[in-house]
Formats: structure tokens, sequence, C-alpha cells
């Protein structure tokens, strides 16, 4: 091991990557670019041609010898779509440009002569001029306007330096270079011809020793831009770097070991946490610049871990998805915002509720009283509906599901064909029967859906036809018959049930969504929200399966629907 490598240590990411492969309609499954364009389509380089994606299937474009308006080589090494929404195609024998019009592609020649070089990477400075890396240098094209014979733009070409040579640019409009095994330039361009290239100055860690020309010069080096936190970072062939485009002096992040190899050339991804996504020949790694601390990305599905270990690019969209191009085995994409979600592999469920202790009620159709400890991801309470189902409470058939909720004091309350409770300790269940007036005013209410409890007193439900109060210390029922209901039916009508912190009473329906004001004058205390199909501030589909509140927002309804989405509902405006 050379005396002047810091080695990182890696943990490792478990993560839920998604896989683009052959089988999917990719052309092949070696992945060297990725970019999404202007209209949302994410173009892949790769081996065996350029492939458009729409989120469904691909559209491959590949060279036909016979065809001069085709790409001039299947080995596509680099993209990039200019401020114009211009698609440039580096190839292993030139650049093209990709007219959308007639999905064609024009070849570009520089002076007299065709680019013939590998295009490595493709950049655009402040000025709109095209910076091109290539096996021989650098190429800068000058556009002087109008458009040639071929479609090109007409421009002037100025070479660059020599050596295989990486691109890249920043919001500033200034291009950086790296040149393979030697050293990395800043650029300041100028659109008369005098472009400034200016080495940069890498700084050395205290203690770190140099062998032979060490990491002093940041060879192979390309840049990636964290826009949301302003900070501009370069990968070269030791590790990671900070830059500043004001100036040429380099701030050493990270001096890799041998074991992430060599990262040069590398195109690297800032996700919304300021991480550094690194797709290289040793694997598809995490940085994150705030801790110097390395991780290893792996899939979680097994079948995936090896192509995982093939790294080659790496993207990230306008949505937020990371895309990670690999080495032989197509690319992944991994979405973020799901690594907030710890899955609990268990059978479908219906419904989770808050219990004490933190712990979670989760409903199944085969469970009667399942309750989940997020902290030791453990089942303390896990009693199965095949324990219960012969006791004489529930022989009566129901129709709703068996929503438990529990209370203070530990005990829990059921809705099948009625209200129940259970007490844990003594094993006790005990039904609440509707008294004589009730069952003669409301004959149809023989279960409830929904329970929700409301201080020591009142438990909330509903039916098919009416929201229904009960009050534990007179053991009575008390009906509201809906504004709007589906009469007749003996389906589930209620499937959520809110109280906000004003009294309020939200119901999500299969009609719509509810409120109900008690405060309110008899003919006022029910309000009613549909679908307006030519109004977008409308529910999006009547049909409500959750509500829940917004944590920071009380004036804030969070709605769950069926095919609609996830809405936002401001109970101040309606």
């Amino acid at each position: 091991m050379a005396p002047w490598c810091l080695c990182a240590q890696e943990d490792t990411l478990i993560l839920p990557f998604r896989a683009l492969t052959i089988e999917d309609g990719l052309s092949q499954g070696m992945v060297n670019a990725i970019i999404q364009d202007t209209y949302g389509f994410m173009w892949l380089a790769t081996k065996d041609g350029l492939d458009r994606y729409d989120g469904y299937s691909f559209t491959v474009f590949r060279h036909d010898p016979e065809d001069s308006t085709t790409v001039r080589n299947n080995y596509i090494y680099s993209l990039l779509e200019d401020k114009q929404g211009r698609l440039w195609v580096g190839t292993s024998e030139g650049l093209d440009l990709f007219d959308r019009a007639t999905e064609t592609f024009g070849h570009v020649r520089a002076g007299e002569e065709h680019i013939r070089d590998i295009v490595q990477s493709i950049a655009q400075d402040g000025h709109g001029e095209l910076w091109v890396g290539h096996t021989h240098g650098v190429v800068k094209l000058t556009f002087t306007g109008g458009i040639g014979e071929d479609g090109i733009p007409a421009c002037t070409s100025t070479n660059h330096l020599d050596r295989t040579c990486f691109v890249s640019t920043d919001r500033s409009g200034t291009i950086w270079v790296g040149q393979l095994d030697r050293a990395g330039f800043r650029v300041l361009p100028d659109h008369g011809g005098r472009d400034r290239i200016e080495l940069l100055q890498l700084d050395v860690p205290a203690g770190t020793l140099r062998t032979g020309r060490g990491p002093l010069d940041v060879t192979g080096l390309t840049v990636v831009e964290d826009s949301t936190n302003d900070r501009l970072y370069g990968l070269y062939m030791y590790g990671v770097v900070e830059l500043d485009h004001r100036s040429n002096a380099v701030k050493t992040l990270s001096i890799l070991g041998p074991q992430l190899g060599q990262i040069r050339g590398a195109n690297a991804a800032v996700d919304a946490h300021g991480g550094l996504w690194v797709s290289v020949f040793t694997g598809i790694h995490r940085f994150d610049p705030a801790t110097g601390k390395w991780s290893r990305a792996l899939p979680r599905d097994q079948d995936l871990r090896p192509a995982a270990l093939w790294g080659k690019c790496a993207y990230l969209d306008r949505n937020g998805l990371v895309w990670l191009g690999t080495s032989g085995y197509g690319a992944f994409t991994y979405e973020p915002r799901t690594a907030r979600l710890n899955t609990v592999h268990s059978e479908s469920c219906w419904r989770l509720q808050a219990a004490q202790s933190g712990r979670v009620l989760v409903s199944f159709a085969s469970g009667f009283l399942n309750e989940f400890d997020p902290r030791t991801r453990t089942w303390p309470v896990w009693i199965p509906w095949s324990a219960k189902e012969q006791h004489p409470e529930f022989s009566a058939m129901n129709v709703a599901s068996r929503w438990p909720t529990a209370d203070k004091d530990g005990l829990y309350w059921f809705n099948h064909a009625g209200i129940l409770s259970y007490d844990k300790r003594s094993d006790r269940i005990t039904r609440y029967p509707r008294d004589a007036a009730t069952i003669a005013a409301f004959p149809d209410e023989t279960y409830h859906e929904s329970l929700v409890l409301e201080g020591d007193s009142n438990i909330w439900s509903g039916s098919a036809h009416t929201l229904c109060r009960f009050d534990r210390r007179t053991n009575t029922y008390h009906h509201i018959p809906y504004p709007r209901s589906r009469w007749g039916d003996t389906e589930q009508f209620l499937n959520a049930l809110h109280i906000a912190d004003d009294g309020v009473l939200w119901l999500g329906t299969v009609t719509g969504m509810l409120s109900y004001d008690r405060r309110a004058d008899a003919n006022a205390r029910w309000k009613l929200f549909t679908n307006d199909p030519k109004d977008p501030a409308t529910l999006s589909t009547d049909i409500v399966y959750t509500i829940a509140p917004d944590p920071k927002d009380r004036g804030v309804l969070w709605v769950g629907t069926n095919g609609g989405g996830l809405n936002r509902f401001d109970k101040r405006t309606g």
C-alpha cells in the first residue's frame, strides 16, 4: 500500500434497488452515461446503441452502415443536453447531434476533420460553447451562427491539452478538465478565444506522505455540483476534493485506499441529503462530505447483488431518483425517500393504530389482536383470530373489519357486529348491546366501523347509514344519520374517522369526505366535500380511505384516496 493512502472505511447500505436490464428492452448491459432531457425522457448510453426510456419501454438507436443519418457508432460514451435543448452524443468515433424532429443524427466535424476519437465527456460553458473531452485532449466548439448542410450548427474549433481528458462544468460556466494520469485544470472560457487554463493546486493533509507523483495532481478529475448547498466536488484518481470556481485551490475531503479503486473519470450524482453517489468498477458507493464517511450500496434483492459489484455511472433525475449504470448488468434506480421506510414482512394488513408505549396495533384478516413494537421489531402481542373465533360474542356475522383501538387503561375496543371490549389481563370479552329504543329507531345499524376514542367517555364509529357515538359511562348509543350515503347498501360506507382538536369530526366515505361540527346549528353541522372534474382544487376522487392531521399545521388534513393519490386539504379555505 502506498504510504500516502488514507484508507476509507466503508459501511454497507442494503437498499431497495430496481433493475432495468436487457429483459426490459435495454439494448446492452454496459451503461456508460445517463441523462434526463427537457421532455422527461431518460437517455442511457450503452455499448450497443443509444437507448431512450419513457418509463415503460425503450427505444433503441443504432448505427446502420447503409444509413448516414444513424448514430455513427453503437458504442456510446457520453451524453449532454445543452441549454438550447440540443442532445449531443459522444461515441467511440466522435461527436453526434440528435435531431428529435426526424430522429436522425448529424456528425460533427472539428475544422476539416471529424472528431474520430472516443468522446469521454461533453460540457457547455457560460457562453454556450461546447467542450469535448476525448482521447487526445479537449476540443472547444464555438458556434458562429447558422446551420450547415448536414444540420449541424456552424462552428469553429480550438484544441487544448493532450492525452485522454474529462470535461465538466458548473453553474458559473467554469470548465473543469481532468487529464488522465496527469493533472487537473480550471478553465475560464473566453468567447473571443483567449481561454485561460490554470493548473489546480491540491492541498496536502498534514501527515500525508508522497510517493513518486503522489496525490498532488488531480488526475482524471470530474466535477459534480451540489446546487442546494452551493458546494462543488471533484472526483479524481485518489479521492474526493472540494473546488471553488473562483480559485484554483483544491481542498482534500477524502484520500482513498485501494479498496475503492481509482474513481477518476467517474460521473457522480448528489442526492437531496448532499451525499455523493459514485458508481465505478469497484461497485456502487455513497460518500457523505459532512462526515467523510463512505458506504457501499448493495441491492436488497440477493439476485441483483452481483450486478452492483461493477458500477459505471450515476445520475440524479428531476424527481430525486438516483440512476446507477453498471458495467454489463444494465441500470439500477433507487428512490432515496424509501430509505425512511422499514419493511416489516407480514401478510396484507388493513389498518394501523397507535397503541401505548410507542407500539402499533395492526389489523390482519387472520389476527384478533396484533401489536408491533418498532423499537425492538417484535410482536409483544400476537393473538390469532383462530384463538377467539369460537367465542360466543363472535357468533354474529360481521361485514366490517375488526379494527381494534386501545384506551389509556390498556382496554382494547373492537367493532364486531357492534362494540366490544377486550381485557387482555383477564382475557375477557364484553359486548355492549344497543338498548331497545335505539334498535327501534335504527333497526339496521348492526355493525360499526372505524372506532375512534374521545376522552374517557365517547367512542365514535359509523355504520352504513349513521355516525354513532357510544357513551361508556351510560352504555348508550346515539345515531346521527349521514346527509349522504348509499342507502340500501349493506357494505362498508365509512372508511376513516378523525376527530380534530376543535372537536369537528372528519369522515372519509365511499361518496366523498364529510365533516360534522357538533357546535354548529342543527341544519349546518354537516359539510360535504366531493370531486368536481372542472375544479382541480376539489377532492381528486370521492372514495376516501384515510385522513390524518398535518403534525405542523393543524389547519391541514392529509386525505388518502382510492386512485386519486394523496390530497392536501386546507380546512380554513375548504
